[in-house]
């Protein structure tokens, strides 16, 4: 299932005004831009991306700064780490493998960052990216 085609139109439309402006300037999105029509819709919870086109190799990745990565225990049952404060980070490995661009940051809205990089993903896959 593609979920570009459940995105809506202005949607698509202004992801990629969004992208060409952070690409150009670098300016930031904050999470109080997320879309409530869109966050609506069920977003995969993966946390890597990784997209290749033509020998070309991009990741997309969400990092949560405050987690170690490691559940913690409480009461004997395990609780899965923060999922904020959060980053969406993007690499182009083959072009600029020690540069890093951070598209998008949360600091207290759950699942921001997770539907940021899932948007973002399709995007690049409508643009012709295979990404696993």
């Amino acid at each position: 299932m593609n979920i570009a085609r459940f995105v809506s139109l202005s949607t698509r439309i202004s992801l990629l005004s969004l992208l060409t402006s952070v690409l150009s300037t670098g300016v930031i999105a904050e999470e109080s831009s997320v879309d409530t029509a869109a966050s609506a819709a069920p977003v995969a919870t993966q946390s890597q991306y990784s997209c290749s086109l033509q020998g070309l190799t991009r990741r997309v990745v969400i990092d949560y700064p405050a987690a170690n990565g490691d559940a913690v225990v409480a009461d004997g049952q395990a609780i899965e780490p923060a999922k904020v404060p959060c980053d969406v980070n993007y690499y182009k490995d083959s072009e600029a493998p020690d540069q890093v661009t951070t598209l998008w940051s949360a600091q207290n809205l759950e699942g921001y960052c997770e539907q940021k990089a899932s948007e973002f993903v399709s995007k690049l896959q409508s643009w012709g990216w295979s990404c696993e």
